[in-house]
């Protein structure tokens, strides 16, 4: 995945992560999320908002599924 990502501008990296909090594919969030934090000092505030956002939605996913792996 670090290879494709590199290929791939950050606006379409948070394209993806978008797709991946859609289908709560959280491997591939946790990949995407860290290549980002590979070339933070590089985005620009509004994508590393959205960044910020998504991992949000990352935890919150993780936090979810722990929850009910508990529970069940």
């Amino acid at each position: 995945m670090a290879q494709a990502a590199a290929m791939k501008t950050p606006e379409e990296q948070v394209k993806d992560l978008e797709k991946y909090a859609a289908t709560g594919d959280l491997a591939n969030m946790m990949q995407g999320i860290g290549d980002l934090h590979e070339k933070w000092n590089t985005l620009g505030p509004d994508t590393q908002d959205e960044v910020k956002k998504l991992e949000a939605i990352f935890l919150s996913l993780l936090k979810a599924r722990a929850n009910k792996g508990a529970a069940g």
